[in-house]
C-alpha cells in the first residue's frame, strides 16, 4: 500500500528522496466506519498567492491537484489541509484527520 503512494508521487515528477513514508496506519480499523485511520508523518509544501479579487489561493507542491482558497491566509491554510486530506483518503480508502496534515507555507509574488 505504501509503495503505491510512492509510485503515485514519483509519477507526478516529484523526487522520492524528499518523500518520507507519508502516512502510517495508527489503527488497524476504525470500528464504526470499518476504515483505516492514518497518521501523517510528512510535511506538505504549500504555495500561497493572492488572486485578482484579493483571495488567497493555495496549492500543494507534492499534490498539484490539491488547490484551495480562502479570504485570508488562515482560511486558505485550513482549506488546503482539507483538500490534501481528501486526496490521501481517496488514494488509500482510509481516514486522514485534517489536524494531522502538516503544511509548510511560502508566499509567491
Amino acid at each position: 500500500m505504501f509503495s503505491d503512494f510512492e509510485r503515485y508521487i514519483s509519477t507526478e515528477g516529484v523526487s522520492t528522496d524528499i518523500i518520507t513514508v507519508p502516512i502510517v496506519p495508527v489503527s488497524a480499523h476504525d470500528s464504526e466506519a470499518g476504515r483505516l485511520t492514518f497518521h501523517i508523518t510528512k510535511t506538505f509544501h504549500v504555495v500561497l498567492k493572492r488572486d485578482e479579487e484579493d483571495w488567497v489561493v493555495a496549492q500543494c507542491e507534492e499534490l498539484p491537484e490539491a488547490i484551495s482558497q480562502g479570504k485570508g491566509e488562515e482560511e486558505a491554510k485550513r482549506n488546503i489541509k482539507e483538500a490534501i486530506a481528501c486526496i490521501l483518503e481517496d488514494e488509500y480508502g482510509g481516514e486522514v484527520p485534517v489536524d494531522e496534515v502538516k503544511v509548510e507555507i511560502r508566499w509567491e509574488d
